[in-house]
């Protein structure tokens, strides 16, 4: 598991003075980015890398309200592992540790060059591992 904390801004917000739902995968992916850099900078991947790790389905659903300031911890673990594709699962709860929304997402890993699926690099699995 690794847990991320942030603070809900003025930009995750909607006119109702709540998260708007899009926002609650921009705190998921902040939260892997987070994640990736103390593992394998995403820089690394996106510039250096063969692999790409898209996001082909995600989904969410929201428990509670979130609203400006209010503290966040995100809990990200991983879900299914497979031999091309992984999800990962995160939890957001707020600062009394209600759960206010579940996300999952799944990615893919494809070749770079070619787009094309491939086998999940031995280097990215075992960052992956550190979420069990």
């Amino acid at each position: 598991m690794f847990n991320y904390e942030t603070v809900i801004r003025l930009h995750h917000t909607d006119a109702a003075g709540i998260v708007f739902y899009g926002r609650f995968f921009t705190l998921a992916q902040d939260c892997l980015e987070a994640f990736l850099q103390q593992h394998m900078p995403l820089a690394s991947i996106i510039h250096s890398g063969d692999f790409s790790i898209p996001a082909v389905h995600a989904r969410a659903d929201y428990r509670r309200p979130l609203r400006l300031s209010d503290r966040l911890t995100i809990e990200m673990t991983l879900g299914k592992l497979g031999t091309n594709s992984f999800e990962l699962e995160y939890q957001l709860k707020n600062a009394a540790r209600q759960v206010c929304a579940d996300v999952v997402v799944t990615h893919v890993t494809t070749n770079k060059h070619t787009g094309a699926a491939c086998s999940i690099p031995e280097t990215l699995r075992q960052v992956l591992e550190h979420l069990r």
